[in-house]
């Protein structure tokens, strides 16, 4: 009678294992979509008599600005230092997990001597959306990069390394973000080239409103008088696999058990 249980129980085991579904296999192929551009919560110091501000314009498809600009030249015409994202937006671009990583957005600061309204704040929005080969849909995540703006203050006997302005990072934590599909757990992180550690001195610490404890910061640093490109990569790595048996391999371990418990009768 006892074999008899066993026999019943195994059976039940392997018709409850074939029926269960094999876990998907990890996402290799990819297509992602990119989009760019400032906000419109800027911030600047004071400008030139107050008839000068930063300025937005190239808006996207979702009204962001993917240029700001600033500063007068002395005939008061145009701005004459702005930053920029380009592109615009980018769609469906294929990428392999493990891959390479991939240049997906330029970072642009012409820097020139300024009168007038110069930029202080500024927060670079980001939206990614991950799809896989086939097209099913699975990550679709934004995020804002808040950046402080130093304006040096372009001495005229000074060269063009000590005149170079400064961009500070707040967030970049926010650089490299996890997601979980199927079990299996992903890293999509963002580089920017050339992000080095800023010393933030006194000065700089009164301009931002920062604490004593604020000593360095992520940041990028460009030289006056010049155009500047800080290309933005990104990399999918898949960082965890959760392994589950496949159903044909359960059966088999059911069948084992039944033959053992088959074996067992015998000797009754």
């Amino acid at each position: 009678m006892k074999i008899n249980k066993l026999l019943c129980t195994v059976f039940l085991v392997i018709v409850s294992l074939a029926g269960t579904q094999a876990m998907a296999a990890p996402i290799q192929d990819w297509k992602v979509s990119l989009e760019y551009g400032f906000e419109d919560n800027w911030t600047e110091n004071s400008g030139f008599f107050g008839l000068d501000h930063v300025k937005g314009s190239d808006p996207n498809n979702s009204g962001k600005y993917t240029k700001l600009g600033w500063g007068w030249d002395f005939f008061g015409l145009a701005p004459t230092s702005y930053i920029s994202v380009a592109p615009k937006n980018q769609v469906d671009t294929p990428y392999t997990t493990g891959d390479p990583a991939l240049n997906v957005m330029n970072f642009t600061h012409k820097n020139a001597p300024i009168i007038g309204a110069s930029l202080k704040t500024a927060s670079l929005y980001s939206n990614i959306t991950l799809n896989t080969g086939d097209g099913t849909y699975i990550l679709d995540g934004s995020r804002t990069f808040d950046i402080k703006f130093w304006e040096t203050s372009n001495n005229l006997f000074a060269s063009d390394e000590d005149n170079g302005d400064i961009f500070l990072l707040e967030n970049p934590e926010d650089l490299v973000t996890m997601f979980e599909v199927d079990g299996y757990f992903y890293t999509l992180a963002f580089a920017i080239d050339n992000l080095m550690d800023i010393a933030i001195d006194q000065e700089m610490r009164d301009y931002f409103g920062y604490d004593d404890s604020v000593t360095t910061m992520k940041g990028l640093f460009t030289p006056e008088n010049a155009t500047t490109n800080f290309g933005a990569s990104f990399t999918i790595t898949q960082i965890q696999t959760q392994h589950t048996p496949e159903p044909a391999t359960m059966m088999l371990f059911g069948l084992g058990l039944l033959g053992l418990a088959g074996v067992g009768r015998k000797r009754y």
